[in-house]
């Protein structure tokens, strides 16, 4: 352990030398000493009062036994030493920022009245001793002394200082901008004045490169500026309308009325379409909500075109388009030309130069030809993972537009990074009554006591969109064209009063093969709880069973072609037990976001003998090892916006109340709202839910409670999936189990007899009547003729082959039978007719 230091005599600088070294060879850590009980000693109130007083004294050059000065060399070299050491500077203690908060409350006086003047001093004379004989006696005396001999050393030491200052007091920046720039003028002026040893010009290297890392980081902070509220909600500058010929004045109410007038009647867009439209491009910040299936990705990609179709006169450079995920942004993006994705290297502009002939090159000139290809694009298009790796690139490249989909799913700090001084236009496009941002602390989430101090996943589209102090202005979209009326009808009333249904939405073909297109199935069948690596999550055999044999039926109604199926779940652990069942059926679509949560989940053993591609984030994975090529999506909730199904079977796993909420202490995925308003909102002919009524009824949540009292009014709950005979609608059967379905239903459809299809319809020469099962009539399968053909040979008898093989072979056979001619003789042939 690291001894405490004293805190007696802090004016002696005598003890004060002592004080400093002792604290600086302990820190040095040579042989693993855990210093962390130093640490805290030096950010107690007693340890930063010493520190004060010792940077509140005056120092000099040649001071070594001044009782009323401290020596630059011996004291306030190895106090910068301490400041600079890597066990504090990577201290993960939040109170090592008191340190720094001290030294620059004294930034007057210890850095610019003494530090910096002594530096111009000692460049100038060129050398760093203490030449004193007092200075002497001092190194004769003391054994453990820290001596710095080299002035590029001190000068690296005192621009890592400062470093740590301006990276822990981020309000120091401005502050300390113009020390800094003098501090550069100097650095540079020793780096070309020594002459000193191969180390020394070694230092010097790292000292330029880290004095300009310094410059940089402090003139970024020179020219922030937050813009006040009128400015914010004002028209947006000379980015979007400086050109003449530009036919919106943005401050003109006839003019603005006349736009989307003219919209609506040379486009497909609706009213609020138009208006949201409009209102994009006339503010500087514009703010669309949706509610889902409304068009907020048409209206951007509108929006994008009306932008780029004018670029040239507005002269606005590349558009930053920054969504969550790169399904989000691969369905954004797709049909714009001039596009650079900043994602994985084989889709980055890296794979559009040739990297092979730029290894030997100089690093910044292959920078700039990476900057020079992205400002040659029209739109740049970044993840929020992107966004948070490419500062330095979106800083350069200084976007004056920039569009955020899926914003109320984006940290706040994300989108708040990619504003710069340059930038007129900020446009945000979601809803916020859906996913909010995934916090790995759940502690630190709004769903919590304390998160709600901290409110992370509480995004900036969202504060202003419920603000009630706001004066933005935000567009609403009203139409949704994605769900059938019933299922729009579980989230209007409790989430979207004002949503409309358009009108595709009431022709949407029913589900084969069932009678109701929305259903719950209502079971109580016992959930299986599972902890694996600390993490509680929840399935339940029952609906996996149910779940494979429903899938199976509806496949053998026709159904399977990409985006028909989806199965969504809120568990892994259900997701898991899916996902297993449906293996080597099956071809399976995974996200790779839960195929990545499911390999952590410690379920690696599940992936064998799957053929899984390269990923990238937010790609899907596709799984083909099925003995069918009939195609499956499986998701949770979290990822389900990355899944497009016309028919959306939701697995709830949980049915036991004794076990609920979970007793891992987190909130059930199933009690906010938001993550139930995206699992019902997502299905577009027809959306099957199997769990237990009564279970949800009791949720915190009262949404739970209004869609189940919709499902009853309707008739929509019941123990069994409600199966219906295509052909004979009158026909119904209720699956309570898988077993119905293998035993009422085995081909997707009842083991009745019909005789409403007719075989072969387009051999005219057979005639017969085919009876074939129920299910056969509903895939439209083709009947094979067993019949005998019977048709007429020229010697007078029938034909004793099979129908359809007379029909393939486009002929008859020879005629087999006995021949019963009279012979001349008067007997009867006998023999072969043929």
């Amino acid at each position: 352990m690291a001894t405490k230091p004293s805190y007696k005599h802090t004016q002696n600088p005598e003890l004060i030398r002592r004080f400093v070294n002792s604290c600086l060879l302990s820190l040095s850590n040579h042989h693993n000493i855990d210093t962390s009980s130093l640490l805290i000693c030096l950010t107690s109130e007693k340890g930063l009062k010493r520190l004060n007083g010792i940077l509140g004294m005056p120092m000099s050059i040649e001071a070594a036994h001044d009782l009323d000065t401290l020596s630059f060399q011996f004291v306030v070299l190895p106090l910068i030493g301490v400041l600079t050491r890597e066990s504090v500077c990577r201290s993960t203690m939040a109170e090592v920022s008191k340190i720094y908060a001290s030294v620059y409350a004294h930034r007057e006086k210890f850095i610019k009245a003494g530090i910096i003047p002594i530096v111009k001093k000692l460049i100038d004379r060129g050398y760093l001793e203490d030449r004193s004989p007092a200075a002497d006696c001092i190194q004769w005396d003391d054994g453990y002394l820290c001596i710095v001999t080299s002035l590029s050393c001190t000068l690296l030491a005192i621009v890592r200082l400062i470093y740590q200052i301006v990276i822990h007091i981020p309000d120091s920046r401005n502050d300390l901008l113009r020390t800094v720039r003098t501090l550069d003028i100097w650095v540079h002026t020793w780096a070309k004045m020594s002459k000193g040893s191969n180390r020394d010009l070694f230092i010097n290297k790292i000292m330029v490169k880290e004095v300009k890392r310094l410059l940089r980081i402090v003139s970024e902070a020179e020219d922030t500026v937050i813009p006040l509220l009128d400015v914010a909600t004002a028209a947006p500058g000379t980015g979007v309308v400086e050109w003449k010929e530009c036919r919106l004045d943005v401050n003109n109410t006839n003019s603005i009325k006349h736009a989307v007038e003219t919209l609506q009647s040379y486009s497909t867009m609706e009213d609020a379409q138009a208006q949201a439209l409009v209102e994009m491009l006339r503010r500087e910040i514009a703010l669309i909500h949706g509610p889902p299936g409304t068009g907020k990705t048409w209206i951007s990609a509108a929006l994008m075109q009306v932008l780029l179709a004018n670029s040239a006169q507005s002269k606005c450079g590349p558009i930053l388009y920054i969504c969550r995920t790169d399904h989000a942004l691969d369905q954004a993006l797709n049909h714009l030309g001039n596009v650079v994705r900043i994602r994985l290297e084989q889709y980055s502009v890296e794979a559009v130069v040739d990297v092979a002939t730029l290894e030997d090159t100089n690093n910044g000139a292959f920078k700039e030809i990476h900057r020079g290809l992205l400002r040659q694009c029209s739109v740049v298009g970044m993840t929020t993972n992107g966004v948070t790796k490419s500062q330095e690139l979106i800083k350069t490249l200084m976007p004056k537009i920039i569009i955020c989909e899926e914003a109320s799913e984006i940290m706040e700090a994300h989108i708040l990074s990619v504003l710069s001084p340059s930038t007129q236009h900020l446009i945000l496009i979601s809803d916020h009554k859906q996913l909010s941002p995934q916090i790995n602390k759940y502690n630190l989430s709004s769903n919590t006591p304390t998160g709600n101090n901290y409110s992370l996943d509480i995004t900036l589209f969202e504060r202003i969109a419920t603000s009630t102090t706001s004066s933005l202005l935000m567009s609403e979209l009203k139409t949704q064209r994605h769900m059938r009326p019933s299922i729009s009808e579980l989230i209007r009333w409790p989430l979207y009063l004002d949503l409309i249904d358009g009108d595709d939405v009431h022709h949407y073909p029913s589900v084969r093969g069932m009678a109701e297109n929305l259903f719950f199935m209502n079971h109580h069948h016992a959930e299986d709880v599972s902890n694996k690596n600390g993490v509680q999550s929840y399935s339940n055999a029952f609906e996996v069973s149910m779940v494979n044999a429903f899938i199976k039926y509806l496949v053998k109604n026709g159904y399977g072609e990409p985006g028909e199926i989806a199965i969504v779940t809120p568990y892994l652990a259900q997701l898991s037990k899916l996902r297993t069942a449906f293996k080597g059926n099956f071809k399976l679509v995974i996200n790779e976001r839960d195929q990545g949560q499911l390999e952590q989940y410690d379920l690696e053993e599940e992936n064998e003998g799957q053929n899984c591609g390269d990923v990238q984030d937010g790609a899907t994975i596709w799984i083909d090892n099925g003995l069918h090529q009939k195609q499956i999506a499986l998701s949770t909730i979290e990822n389900i916006k990355e899944v497009e199904a016309n028919i959306v079977i939701i697995s709830l796993a949980r049915n036991k109340s004794e076990n609920y909420p979970s007793s891992s202490g987190k909130i059930d995925p199933l009690e906010l709202p938001s993550y139930t308003n995206v699992l019902l909102s997502h299905a577009q002919h027809g959306m099957l839910i199997i769990g237990n009524t009564d279970l949800m009824e009791n949720e915190t949540n009262n949404l739970w409670l209004s869609v189940i009292s919709e499902l009853g009014i309707h008739d929509r709950i019941g123990l069994g999936f409600p199966l219906k005979c295509q052909s004979h609608p009158e026909q119904l059967r209720i699956a309570e189990c898988a077993k119905t379905f293998r035993n009422g239903a085995p081909n997707g459809g009842y083991t009745l007899k019909c005789s409403r299809v007719r075989i072969n319809q387009k051999v005219s020469t057979c005639k017969h009547q085919y009876e074939v099962q129920c299910w056969e009539s509903a895939l439209k399968a083709k009947a094979t003729c067993t019949r005998p053909c019977d048709s007429e040979l020229p010697c007078g008898h029938a034909c004793t082959k099979i129908c359809s093989t007379c029909q393939k072979e486009t002929g008859h056979s020879q005629c087999s039978l006995k021949c019963d001619k009279t012979l001349f003789c008067g007997h009867i042939c006998g023999g072969p007719c043929h």
